[in-house]
């Protein structure tokens, strides 16, 4: 029966470390009663106010005279840039945490680097 060297030990310890710390940050993010993703994600939008054929109002709901400011009211759109941002970020931290861990699991046992 082989023995287990400190260098699995140390793997598999780095490895449970960051699935709890995963899973600590996603607990406290489903707490958080003023925090969302869909927030995190959107950007705010300048948008004009228009009746239903498309014209600029002003905020009663009148048509605006010529040369008057257009009313604009800035809201949360969601962003598919920051949604691509979010999922790249995601996928480069598993191929950062997958390398590392076969880097060390590699590391004791060979002279050379598996990557």
């Amino acid at each position: 029966m082989n023995s287990i060297s400190f260098a699995q030990m140390l793997v598999v310890l780095v490895a449970v470390a960051v699935v709890i710390s995963m899973l600590l940050c996603y607990r406290s993010l489903r707490e958080a009663r003023d925090w969302s993703l869909t927030d995190a994600s959107s950007e705010g939008v300048a948008l004009t106010k228009t009746d239903t054929a498309g014209n600029a109002i002003d905020g009663a709901g009148n048509a605006l005279a010529a040369g008057q400011v257009p009313l604009t009211v800035t809201m949360m759109k969601a962003s598919s840039s920051r949604f691509i941002a979010l999922v790249g970020t995601v996928a480069i931290l598993m191929l950062y945490v997958g390398f590392g861990l076969a880097s060390s699991i590699a590391s004791p046992a060979a002279t050379r680097s598996p990557i």
